[in-house]
């Protein structure tokens, strides 16, 4: 039986940087709490700034894991 890859072309992979996951994260902490102000420079701003590096480094990495594990069985499979 062949194998049938068809659900797995012109898959689009949405990363986002680090940078957008910030000011989404900032977008939603105000949008729960309207009187929320992060400044530069606190423990907070750290704290959304690390969350974001995170977040981004681990979206990216699981947007690749499809890919990846195709490449695996195509070459299991000998192709």
């Amino acid at each position: 039986m062949p194998a049938d890859f068809s659900e797995y072309i012109n898959l689009t992979v949405h990363d986002k940087d680090a940078g957008t996951l910030y000011r989404e994260m900032i977008e939603v902490a105000r949008a729960v709490m309207p009187d929320f102000n992060l400044r530069r420079g606190t423990l907070e701003d750290a704290l959304f700034q690390s969350s974001a590096f995170l977040a981004a480094t681990a979206t990216n990495s699981i947007n690749r894991v499809p890919n990846g594990i195709m490449q695996g069985i195509v070459s299991l499979m000998g192709y």
